[in-house]
């Protein structure tokens, strides 16, 4: 069972990736060089793989750690 806390964060987490998929296919993500965009596409995956990591932490990955 999972705790409403951390169903909530969850689900808020699971909106950013969702969001950031619509940022980039909007076109947040394109610079006005290819370095620039290279570098924003970089902190997007960044992100988005930092939220997926933190959405599957369990308690058991962070217990003793707290």
């Amino acid at each position: 069972m999972t705790h409403p806390v951390t169903a909530a964060v969850r689900v808020f987490l699971e909106e950013q990736v969702s969001q950031a998929q619509v940022d980039w296919v909007n076109g947040v993500f394109t610079g006005a060089s290819m370095e620039e965009t290279v570098q924003l596409n970089s902190e997007a995956i960044g992100k988005v793989r930092a939220l997926a990591l933190i959405s599957s932490l369990e308690y058991g990955d962070l217990e003793g750690s707290v």
